[in-house]
């Protein structure tokens, strides 16, 4: 077995490997749980193939790009010129700082739960069993996910409202009072009622979330975006995407229906809001792009420079800062979200950015002389 894949290996990164061959490489790493993917660089490097750690982290890459892209990493310009980049190819740049940004660390799971009592509880994963909530009820953590069950005491009277909150390269996963399930993003928070009434569910989020809802015919649920817009459930699952520092808010329909305004979304279909207030509405090929976040990877597809840098300030905690301007173009693919600030920076830079960090900035300017 560890012979043919080394083969495989060999063949795949000069670009020989038919699809079927292809197919098996995928499948070997499909077979792989997230702490066994987090070793194989070690494995591969000192028993099958003198990969690098980093040109690994960019084969994983090509392979989670879908199965109709898998086979390269590539990015396109304002001229839509494609430019396949080998990993063979790769050249690492040097930026002097590489002890410095090591500290800089993935994101990871965690949120601040706000009661409407004002009592603030760190969310970890480590709560164990239950914690009281001041006669509001319990919270447990199981399967991933907090879950809040409000005490018999409680009314559906009670206005009190809570709040989760995560951080910078903080995730959450909660399941609400009426078994709907929500993933928060990184710099994100969702507000919920202490219970729901018994005519109307109503939550608020503001950042990226993606929501599984429990329909309940005679009980719509409504999703308040940054008090932009509001989204009523038909039966759903749908990711949101409303960072405030970012141009464009969006709601991309996986599931179900949903009606945002007089409209209402199939799946596949996204809508957009412009910050000036301009909305529209598209369909896309493939939804997986907008929620692949919740599986563990960062999304870059068809991505400008500057959004992609925000997406990096938010998941490492690290404060960035453009220079100058960047060039016109593009990125494509999704990476593990696990992988190191420092493997990221030099795969981008490869794609015509320098980096330099001094006084806890990254400094980010695009390369001179791009070819």
């Amino acid at each position: 077995m560890l012979d043919e894949l080394n083969d495989l290996l060999k063949k795949y990164k000069t670009g020989k490997c038919s699809d079927d061959e292809v197919m098996k490489i995928e499948a070997f790493y499909a077979s792989l749980d997230k702490a066994e993917s987090n070793a194989l660089p070690k494995i591969v490097t000192e028993k099958w193939y003198d990969f690098s750690e980093l040109e690994l982290e960019l084969l994983k890459l090509k392979m989670h790009r879908g199965k109709r892209k898998r086979a390269k990493v590539w990015f396109y310009s304002g001229a839509a010129a494609i430019i396949v980049l080998s990993i063979g190819l790769i050249s690492l740049f040097k930026y002097g700082h590489e002890k410095e940004l090591s500290s800089f660390l993935p994101g990871k799971d965690g949120a601040i739960l706000s009661l409407s009592s004002g009592k603030t509880i760190e969310l970890d994963g480590n709560i164990g069993s239950y914690i009281e909530m001041e006669g509001l009820g319990q919270i447990s953590e199981k399967d991933g996910f907090m879950k809040y069950v409000p005490s018999k005491s409680v009314s559906m009277d009670d206005t009190g409202t809570n709040k989760i909150v995560t951080p910078i390269a903080r995730q959450y996963k909660l399941e609400l009072v009426d078994g709907s399930k929500v993933w928060l993003n990184s710099g994100s928070s969702i507000e919920f009622p202490t219970v729901f009434k018994k005519d109307m569910r109503r939550i608020t989020i503001h950042g990226e979330a993606y929501v599984e809802v429990k329909h309940i015919d005679s009980i719509p649920f409504i999703v308040n975006v940054n008090n932009h817009f509001t989204i009523k459930d038909i039966g759903t699952a749908f990711n949101i995407s409303a960072y405030e520092e970012d141009k464009i808010e969006s709601v991309t329909l996986v599931e179900g229906k949903i009606q945002i305004g007089n409209s209402i979304l199939s799946p596949l279909e996204q809508f957009t809001r412009s910050q000036d207030g301009q909305s529209s509405y598209k369909r896309l090929e493939d939804a997986t792009d907008e929620y692949i976040w919740t599986k563990g990877f960062l999304n870059f597809n068809g991505m400008d420079y500057s959004t992609l840098l925000r997406k990096i300030s938010r998941w490492y905690d690290v404060h960035v800062e453009i220079v100058g301007e960047l060039p016109n173009q593009h990125i494509s693919g999704n990476i593990p979200n696990n992988m190191p600030l420092t493997n990221l920076l030099k795969i981008l830079g490869n794609y015509g950015l320098d980096f330099n960090y001094r006084n806890n900035t990254l400094f980010v300017s695009g390369k001179k002389n791009i070819h």
